[in-house]
């Protein structure tokens, strides 16, 4: 698993208890962002991706929000 070094301790001692590789970002350097991270470690630039559906994801929040609960 490639996560940042934001990732709950708690599920990060889980995924390692399980002997799960784990590898995660460090806070430094020039960001200490998740999203700078994933794009270095594999190229997937995921600030852009919710750059481009902001509006998409906006747009179905707003309509469970908004949806009656049961």
């Amino acid at each position: 698993m490639i996560t940042s070094a934001q990732i709950d301790q708690d599920a990060l001692a889980r995924h390692r208890d399980e002997w799960r590789t784990v590898i995660t970002g460090t806070v430094g350097g020039n960001s200490p962002l998740s999203c700078n991270f994933m794009k270095d470690a594999i190229g997937y630039g995921l600030a852009a991706f919710f750059e481009r559906s902001s509006s998409t994801l906006r747009r179905e929040l707003r309509r469970v929000l908004e949806a009656p609960s049961w």
